[in-house]
């Protein structure tokens, strides 16, 4: 059960307008609270060139933070849904999986929701954030507003009209993952699906969701490759990307070119395959190397 919210010292109206200011206001209220978070989804990689059409706030919470992060949200005026499944506002970012929390004013517009996830979930392998800005060279996270990303201008001229590009320095900052590690997220996310469709064992309505969901994933990794190959895109490249993720997206991209859009057929598997396979004997060495896996 939560205790009953009392006003935060500070709020904003929600819902707000602006998602920058939003997601800065959130930032700020995690930060202080000791809550390491960062926020994921197209919305985050719209900010590196992806030509997002669905706006909305989605957090990524470390799980023994979650009920305290639900707390202050409700302390500040954000609007707490009580049927997440059945709730139509959320159907609108139906391609996420089911939020841990879901927040969204009546009949808000896409900008005015926002969703908690739990990081176990989607990037239970990676470390938490920091407080506060990380450092430039922290080898996961960076802020929205990083010198070294494209403003929504920049992206305007060579790329997409529809990417935010890089956010304002004036507000506060907002964590994100650096590009290839969102990459890598995504990578890893497939093959969690992948074994539990070959594990199989669930429910024909499961077995649906999860197919769904690995699908997914694959059309945003082959969005994310053309971004990587695309020159005008300076927010994402190969170059980004740790091996072995980076010789896996790569040879997607080139089997999409060679095969055309969409191609998630038996090559597909097998790459998977023999990625698992890597990241298995990766992990062996580095765990013998005392090192122990990233």
């Amino acid at each position: 059960m939560l205790p009953t919210p009392t006003p935060h010292p500070y709020s904003i109206p929600f819902p707000a307008h602006n998602l920058s200011i939003t997601e800065s206001f959130v930032a700020r209220l995690f930060d202080e609270a000791g809550i390491p978070a960062f926020i994921w989804a197209e919305p985050a990689i719209s900010i590196l060139g992806y030509p997002a059409e669905s706006i909305f706030s989605g957090w990524i919470i470390p799980d023994p933070h979650l009920p305290h992060a639900t707390t202050l949200l409700l302390q500040s005026h954000f609007p707490l849904c009580g049927d997440i499944r059945g709730c139509k506002t959320h159907k609108a970012t139906s391609w996420c999986p089911v939020p841990d929390a879901h927040f969204h004013a009546a009949g808000a517009g896409r900008v005015n929701i926002l969703n908690l996830y739990a990081k176990s979930r989607l990037f239970g392998s990676f470390p938490d954030p920091p407080l506060g800005r990380p450092h430039p060279r922290d080898e996961y996270y960076m802020v929205t507003s990083d010198s070294r990303i494209p403003t929504a201008e920049e992206f305007f001229r060579g790329w997409t009209v529809s990417s935010r590009g890089r956010q304002s320095e004036r507000l506060y900052p907002v964590k994100m993952l650096r590009g290839g590690r969102y990459v890598e997220g995504v990578v890893r996310l497939r093959l969690r699906l992948r074994g539990r469709r070959v594990q199989g064992g669930e429910g024909e309505e499961e077995e649906g969701l999860v197919m769904g969901e690995f699908e997914r994933w694959g059309r945003e990794l082959d969005w994310l490759g053309r971004m990587c190959v695309d020159e005008r895109n300076g927010g994402l490249g190969f170059e980004d990307i740790e091996e072995p993720f980076r010789g896996f997206v790569r040879g997607r991209v080139e089997l999409g070119v060679e095969e055309g859009e969409g191609v998630v057929g038996e090559r597909d598997e097998l790459g998977l395959e023999v990625l698992r396979e890597r990241l298995m004997w990766r992990d062996r060495v580095l765990e013998a190397l005392g090192r122990g896996v990233s």
